[in-house]
C-alpha cells in the first residue's frame, strides 16, 4: 500500500526565487556521507547557493552547509519546504523506501526532489519529471542534479507542478485511508 501525507496540509504554493537547497531527516538509511559530500561539490560549483540540513547525525556539515537538528513544529517545516528550490535525500540501499515521506511532502508543495534511488524509491518520485533519482553514494551525481535544477528554475518549477499533481492523485492521506478500510473490510470477521 503507497505511503499517503496531508495535501492540504502540505499545500501547493508558488515556486519560489530563492537558491535554497533543503534536506531533511534522520533515519537509520540515511547517508550523510553522500549528501555532505554533495553539498561540498555543489558549494565548489557555487558557494552563493544556501543549504540547510536537517538532521541529528553527529556528523559536522561542510562549511557553508547550516545544520538545525530539529525544527520547532511541523509549520516550520512547511515553511522550509516552500522557501526551498530544491530537497534533497541520500540514503544508502534499504527495503523501507527511506524519504519517502519528505519527498510526498516536497512534492506535495510543488518542489522537486533530488533523491537516492533505492528500491521502491520510484513509486514515490518519478525520474525527470517530478524530481531526480540518482545512484545510491553517488555524491558527484546527486550534486549536478541539484545544480542542473538550480540552474533550470523553469524546468525545476515545472517538476515542482507535476509532483504536487502526482501526489494528489495517488499518495493523499485520504487515498491511504481508503485503502487500509478496503483491507480491514476484506478480513474474515474474528
Amino acid at each position: 500500500m503507497p505511503l499517503g501525507i496531508d495535501t492540504e496540509y502540505y499545500a501547493q504554493t508558488p515556486y519560489p526565487d530563492s537558491r535554497l537547497v533543503l534536506s531533511v531527516g534522520n533515519d537509520q538509511a540515511r547517508d550523510s556521507r553522500t549528501l555532505y559530500g554533495s553539498f561540498e561539490e555543489l558549494l565548489s560549483m557555487d558557494p552563493s547557493i544556501e543549504i540547510v540540513v536537517q538532521t541529528k547525525d553527529p556528523q559536522l556539515p561542510p562549511r557553508g552547509v547550516t545544520k538545525v537538528t530539529r525544527f520547532s513544529d511541523h509549520s516550520e517545516l512547511r515553511n522550509y519546504y516552500q522557501r526551498a528550490a530544491v530537497i534533497v535525500v541520500a540514503s544508502r540501499p534499504n527495503l523501507y523506501t527511506s524519504g519517502s515521506t519528505v519527498a510526498l511532502e516536497a512534492q506535495a508543495i510543488g518542489r522537486p526532489v533530488v533523491i537516492s534511488d533505492t528500491p521502491g524509491m520510484s513509486d514515490y518520485v518519478h525520474d525527470r519529471e517530478t524530481g531526480v533519482l540518482t545512484p545510491p553514494e553517488d555524491a558527484m551525481a546527486m550534486a549536478s542534479a541539484v545544480k542542473s535544477l538550480l540552474d533550470a528554475p523553469e524546468k525545476a518549477a515545472d517538476m515542482g507542478l507535476s509532483g504536487a499533481r502526482a501526489v494528489r492523485a495517488g499518495n493523499a492521506s485520504e487515498q491511504m485511508i481508503g485503502q487500509i478500510a478496503e483491507i480491514l473490510h476484506g478480513l474474515p470477521p474474528r
